[in-house]
C-alpha cells in the first residue's frame, strides 16, 4: 500500500491568551480551555465558560486570598509552552474541554473528571467529589485516573500544575460534523459552569479552617478507592500513596490544614503486607535493573532520532505520558509499569516490556 500525504512545514505563532484577576497572594488558580478548533462543544463553548466564571468570581466581590488566572491557547502544545517558558505562579488548574455535548441526554454518557495524576497528586480531586455529592447529587458522573492527556499535561511535574478535567465523553463521534458533537447541552453548562464556579472560589477564598471542616469528608473519599479486595499489594500501595499525597497536597495549598504523618495514618489501615515488586520473567528482570531518567516535560511524539533498525523493535508499542512522568530517576523501569497499571485498564506483558 503507497499512500501520498501532502505536508508542509511554516513558520508560524501560536497566540495564548490569558488575563489575570489578582488576590491578595499571588500563588494562582487557572481556568484552561484551548482553541484553534472549529467546534462549537470542542472548545468554543470551554472558552466562552471561563470568561463567564472569571465574570462570575469578580462580580461576587467575594475576597480572593489566591489570584484567578484564565488561559486559552493551543490544546496539548500551547499550554506546555506557557507553563514551560513563561513566568507564572499558577499552583494547579481545571480544563473545560467538552464540558457539555448533548451525549449526556441523548446518548446516556456520564460526565467524567480526570484526577490528578500519581507523579503529582492533588487535594481537588476529593473537593471536586465533595461538590459533586452536595450540589449535584442527581448527576450521573466518573472518575478517572490521571493520564497527562492534552487537556491534563499541566500535572507533569516538570510543568508543575495539577490540572483537572470536566469533560462529556463523546466516543466515535469525536470531531465529526454530527450536530451530536457538534452542538451545546445548554442546561448542563449552565450547571457545569455554576459547578466550577463554586470549586474555583472556594479554592481562591477559603482559609486553613475552612478546609479542616471539610477534612473528615475528603478523607473518607480519599481511602474510599483502597477498599477494593481484588488488589495486589504492590497496586494497593500506589493506591495508598497516592490518597496519602492528595490529602498531603491540602498543606501546601492552606498551612495549617494536615500534617504529613496525618495524611498517612488516614491510609495506613488500607496497606497490605508483603507490596514489593518480584520480577518473574526475564523481561520483568531486566526492566526490573533499569532506572530510567526523564530529560524533558511531555512525551516524544516522533521516534525520529531513533535509528531505523531500532525502531522496529517498538512494533507499535509507545510508553504511555503518565509512565514517562513516572521515570525520574528514582523508580525501576518495572516500577513505572506496575504503577500506570495500578491506575488503568492497561496491562503490559513481556512482549511490550522487552520493546
Amino acid at each position: 500500500l503507497h499512500g501520498v500525504m501532502n505536508t508542509r512545514h511554516y513558520d508560524g505563532k501560536v497566540y495564548t491568551v490569558t488575563a489575570l484577576l489578582p488576590g491578595e497572594s499571588k500563588e494562582e488558580f487557572g481556568l484552561f480551555a484551548h482553541m484553534y478548533e472549529p467546534f462549537l462543544s470542542d472548545d468554543a463553548s470551554g472558552v466562552a465558560a471561563c470568561i463567564e466564571i472569571g465574570r462570575m468570581v469578580k462580580a461576587s466581590g467575594i475576597r480572593l486570598r489566591k489570584s484567578l488566572r484564565v488561559l486559552f491557547s493551543m490544546e496539548h502544545y500551547g499550554f506546555a509552552e506557557y507553563l514551560a517558558q513563561r513566568p507564572h505562579q499558577l499552583k494547579a488548574a481545571i480544563n473545560l474541554d467538552t464540558l457539555a455535548t448533548p451525549m449526556y441526554r441523548e446518548l446516556g454518557f456520564p460526565m467524567h473528571w480526570r484526577l490528578s495524576p500519581l507523579c503529582m497528586p492533588f487535594f481537588g480531586d476529593l473537593l471536586l467529589e465533595e461538590l459533586l455529592r452536595e450540589v449535584m447529587p442527581d448527576l450521573r458522573w466518573s472518575p478517572g485516573a490521571g493520564t497527562l492527556s492534552d487537556d491534563t499535561i499541566g500535572g507533569d511535574p516538570m510543568l508543575g500544575v495539577p490540572t483537572n478535567w470536566m469533560y462529556i465523553e463523546v466516543g466515535e463521534l469525536h470531531h465529526t460534523n454530527d450536530p451530536i458533537f457538534s452542538d451545546v447541552d445548554w442546561e448542563m453548562a449552565g450547571t457545569v459552569i455554576k459547578l466550577v464556579a463554586a470549586y474555583t472560589a472556594f479554592l481562591l477564598t477559603a482559609e486553613a479552617d475552612d478546609f479542616k471542616s471539610l477534612l473528615p469528608n475528603l478523607t473518607a473519599l480519599a481511602v474510599k478507592p483502597l477498599e477494593n479486595n481484588s488488589d495486589t499489594p504492590f497496586a494497593r500501595k500506589v493506591k495508598c500513596d497516592f490518597a496519602a499525597a492528595e490529602l498531603a497536597s491540602l498543606e501546601r495549598w492552606a498551612p495549617g490544614t494536615i500534617d504529613a504523618q496525618a495524611a498517612e495514618d488516614a491510609v495506613a489501615p488500607f496497606r497490605l503486607p508483603d507490596a514489593e515488586i518480584t520480577p518473574k520473567t526475564e523481561s520483568e528482570r531486566e526492566a526490573a535493573e533499569l532506572i530510567v531518567t526523564r530529560l524533558e516535560p511531555g512525551t516524544p511524539w516522533s521516534l525520529a532520532r531513533i535509528p531505523y533498525p531500532e525502531k522496529r523493535r517498538f512494533d507499535g508499542y509507545r510508553m504511555v505520558p503518565l509512565q514517562y512522568a513516572l521515570c525520574n530517576g528514582q523508580r525501576t523501569l518495572l516500577e513505572t509499569v506496575r504503577m500506570c497499571e495500578a491506575v488503568s485498564f492497561k496491562r503490559w506483558g513481556d512482549r511490550q516490556l522487552a520493546a
